[in-house]
């Protein structure tokens, strides 16, 4: 899938735009993007597969999409959601249920067993909210992965 479709376009350009990643043959984008979303998470020794994943839907069920998945050897699963914001980030009411879907989507549509890791990768991180509490349990900024 021409690399998670270049990562999420270099994970949204650098969640910027400030600086573009270099990708080859030879130095593939896992170097700049997986690797240190890895890092970030603390989990840099733990074998894992990065992918995309979407479904469709139906008539009766709505599809959803996922911008990273961080398929771990430890039997775990980062569900990675990259934002861009000029500021930190906000989960309202409205986009925790759609996370929710997702989720619950993801579950039911890939037979998964494994534990998942709500993980937010953004420019400034998550405002604090009830739905940051309540939902993601890592969140990423650019600092910490180009900084």
């Amino acid at each position: 899938m021409i690399y998670l479709l270049h990562m999420k376009k270099a994970i949204l350009l650098a969640l910027t735009g400030l600086f573009l990643i270099p990708a080859t043959a030879q130095t593939p984008l896992r170097t700049y993007i997986d690797d240190p979303v890895k890092k970030a998470l603390q989990i840099g020794g733990v074998q894992s597969t990065a992918s995309s994943w979407r479904h469709p839907g139906t008539s009766s069920e709505a599809g959803a999409q996922i911008d990273l998945l961080l398929d771990r050897a430890d039997q775990c699963i980062n569900i990675c959601e990259i934002k861009f914001s000029t500021q930190p980030f906000v989960i309202d009411k409205k986009y925790s249920r759609e996370l929710e879907q997702k989720l619950a989507a993801f579950r039911q549509n890939s037979g998964s067993r494994k534990t998942l890791f709500l993980t937010f990768i953004s420019t400034y991180g998550l405002s604090d909210t009830i739905y940051k509490e309540q939902l993601a349990d890592a969140d990423i900024t650019m600092d910490a992965l180009f900084g």
